[in-house]
């Protein structure tokens, strides 16, 4: 047993990770979320939910395990990007380079490949490149999973 890797260790979920790397976008719309290990921590695929509403980026933990959050078109003016939790509930939404919470407060700022509060204080910073991206969060944002969803709803989209 002293060879296996603590399970606090291993079992780190996708929301838990100080940084992720996330794939290319696949033919298949399809985007794998790896922790800095190069271990599948996760998935992010569109799919269509319905003919008003669009396309719906699904992200889940893990090949069999459940949805985390969604991100979807909202319709109603102004045009929106709804990010929910596997409940269905509203944690934001992403407006232009404005990130909002639920109560539709502005509380990120999405600049060139890094999101920042409304002082100016980089909260996460990602790279793109050919193989995929690279999305680091900072303490401030590290502990709250709400605010996690909602930075790689940011990256993702």
């Amino acid at each position: 047993m002293g060879n296996l890797p603590s399970t606090r260790e291993f079992d780190k979920g996708l929301l838990e990770q100080p940084a992720l790397i996330v794939s290319a976008l696949s033919d298949a719309g399809r985007r794998t979320i790896f922790d800095l290990d190069h271990r599948e921590v996760g998935f992010a695929a569109w799919d269509r939910r319905s003919w008003w509403r669009g396309h719906t980026l699904s992200i889940h933990e893990r090949e069999d395990s459940p949805l985390v959050f969604t991100v979807a078109r909202r319709w109603m003016w102004p045009f929106r990007r709804e990010v929910r939790d596997a409940e269905g509930e509203l944690i934001g939404e992403l407006a232009g380079r404005r990130v909002l919470d639920r109560w539709g407060d502005a509380v990120m700022r999405r600049e060139h490949e890094h999101l920042t509060d409304l002082h100016g204080v980089v909260l996460a910073r990602w790279s793109r490149g050919k193989a995929g991206s690279r999305l680091e969060f900072r303490p401030s944002v590290r502990s709250d999973p709400f605010a996690c969803m909602l930075v790689l709803a940011a990256m993702l989209i």
